[in-house]
């Protein structure tokens, strides 16, 4: 699993960047992602498939480690993407209502919700 991130220089204590700014970036990636998964094959020559998960809000980072340094990201946000991406479909892009929000502009096919583990049933959407 990978972690792919937009915006989290927002808050520099001079200005507050759009967020819909930064989700359309993401959905950009997303899309971009699965074109170029598309074009990859495993060893038995089938194309590779993924699932994304997408979800906008605070995050919390900072350096773990001393003799290993990692940048990490922690908070609600972190497992609520994780969330969309374990429940979403091979080859989509599966994304919470607060992602959607942000994304006025962009084809949506609602899921009809999903449990969520720690959030019980979330409004969830696919991007078209």
């Amino acid at each position: 699993a990978y972690m792919c991130v937009a915006g989290l220089n927002m808050k520099d204590g001079r200005s507050l960047a759009d967020p819909g700014h930064h989700a359309s970036n993401m959905a950009n990636f997303c899309r971009d992602a699965l074109l170029a998964a598309g074009q990859v094959t495993d060893p038995h020559g089938h194309p590779v498939k993924i699932r994304i998960g997408l979800h906008s809000g605070d995050v919390m980072t900072g350096v773990v480690g001393c003799k290993m340094p990692r940048f990490c990201l922690f908070g609600d946000t972190v497992n609520t993407a994780s969330r969309m991406e374990s429940t979403g479909i091979p080859m989509r892009v599966h994304a919470s209502k607060a992602t959607k929000d942000l994304l006025p502009g962009e084809r949506w096919e609602p899921t009809g919700g999903v449990e969520a583990k720690g959030k019980g049933k979330m409004d969830t959407f696919l991007l078209l």
